[in-house]
């Protein structure tokens, strides 16, 4: 029995999630591989429709990829799952419900659905019977609390199993010149080009696009804000980085950016749509924080405080998870 992580060959925040739970599933002393399931000679997973599992050789089925995986990240080593037997611990995101439930009709029982976002998932069809029972018919983790009150509404209840910051400790540490006023992510901020256009007129700003992680964070040292204005379908990553290198969060109030255990800071970082709507409201908003910076950046430090312990946090979390199947070791 080992564990088997359904992983995309992506570098985004759900990867990154996966290669941390291999690693603390590894130094808790469990067998765990990763199955990277886009990079596979046939598809591995595309619907209920075409789904392509391979033959089954007695109790298993063997995994061919046709390229080396590229996500690497620093620390985070891994083994490329090349085969999957009926008694391995299947974890797999809360996208590929269809996934298990090929998978639990074909006898792989034991398998995980992890909910690293909520509204990610085919909410469309989780209310289905069909769908329903074999969610509740499986074990859930989440990574945020904000999933786990949304699935709880369905009667699905699990454990939470988030993640943690990645970060260099010399660099938080270091000092840095701030330079730059705001930086944003625009892929998460699709219609709110007139607000940032607007902003231009009385703050420098950068966008963060077609950078690597290293540029990523080096904006981030740069820059006195970095503004949010996406849905937060889960606890996400560049809000977290953001803070450890003083740049001041501002939220729109949404998903898991609401909930308080899952995003610590002040509602006054928190906006509803309609402020960020607002163009001026957002001009006088970002003025008001930053006569009053000092304070704001208090109420950061125990906002990376929560992040800098989120590792020994995400340790007990998985440790607590295994727990479920230690009497199958």
């Amino acid at each position: 029995m080992k564990f088997v992580l359904l992983c995309p060959d992506t570098f985004t925040g759900g990867p990154f999630a996966t290669l941390q739970l291999n690693d603390s599933l590894i130094r808790l002393g469990y067998e765990s591989e990763i199955l990277f399931y886009d990079i596979t000679k046939k598809p591995f997973w595309k619907s209920r429709k075409n789904f392509n599992i391979p033959k089954l050789t007695s109790d298993y089925f063997e995994v061919k990829y046709k390229k080396t995986p590229n996500l690497l990240l620093k620390n985070l080593n891994y083994k490329v799952c090349t085969k999957v037997y009926q008694n391995d611990i299947i974890v797999l995101g809360e996208v590929q419900i269809d996934t298990l439930i090929e998978l639990k009709n074909k006898g792989f029982n034991n398998c995980v659905l992890w909910w690293l976002s909520w509204d990610n998932a085919p909410l469309s069809k989780i209310n289905r019977f069909e769908y329903l029972s074999f969610i509740k018919n499986s074990i859930n983790i989440f990574q945020s609390h904000y999933a786990k009150n949304e699935a709880k509404r369905l009667g699905i209840q699990g454990l939470i199993v988030s993640d943690y910051t990645l970060y260099d400790d010399e660099k938080i540490k270091s000092l840095f010149k701030k330079t730059n006023d705001i930086c944003f992510f625009p892929a998460k901020a699709r219609g709110s080009e007139e607000v940032i256009n607007h902003l231009k007129n009385f703050f420098s700003v950068i966008p963060i696009v077609n950078m690597t992680q290293t540029e990523v964070q080096e904006t981030l040292q740069s820059s006195k804000y970095f503004i949010d204005f996406g849905h937060h379908p889960g606890k996400d990553r560049i809000p977290r980085e953001a803070a450890l290198f003083d740049c001041i969060p501002i939220f729109r109030k949404a998903g898991a950016a609401g909930n308080m255990k899952d995003v610590g800071l002040p509602d006054t970082l928190k906006l509803q749509i309609e402020d960020m709507m607002n163009h001026e409201n957002m001009v006088n908003k970002i003025r008001d924080i930053d006569k009053n910076r000092h304070h704001f950046l208090q109420k950061l430090e125990i906002y990376k405080k929560q992040i800098l312990s989120e590792l020994v946090s995400f340790d007990k979390e998985v440790l607590e998870f295994t727990k479920l199947f230690r009497a199958n070791r």
